[in-house]
């Protein structure tokens, strides 16, 4: 598996960055910000895993469409998570959000 949690999304919007925030919850310590961990949306996990050098990732979720995976990413980002420079960025296809905790020396975001 490529991650601890996968969800096959059958939520709304805000229903599914509240998930994404119990994953950050059981994940966090006592230093954790949200902007410690990155969130993305791509249309090929393992891919993403490799460029980014995470083993797994904690959560991803799989939405029905582009639009609604970039407003999710949009939502993590006004939530207090880094998304990084390419808000938005993708194709068609990507659908799937991840969040991963950002590792200083061995993560790429």
């Amino acid at each position: 598996s490529n991650c601890l949690f996968y969800n096959n999304n059958d939520m709304t919007i805000s229903e599914t960055v509240e998930w994404f925030n119990s994953i950050f919850d059981i994940n966090k310590d006592a230093t954790n910000e949200r902007s410690k961990f990155y969130c993305g949306i791509t249309d090929d996990v393992e891919r993403r895993q490799e460029e980014h050098h995470v083993a797994k990732f904690l959560g991803v979720t799989r939405c029905d469409t582009f639009d609604t995976a970039k407003e999710v990413e949009k939502q993590m980002k006004l939530a207090g998570y880094d998304t990084g420079k390419q808000l938005g960025d993708g194709n068609e296809n990507s659908i799937y959000v991840y969040l991963y905790r950002k590792i200083p020396g061995s993560t790429i975001e």
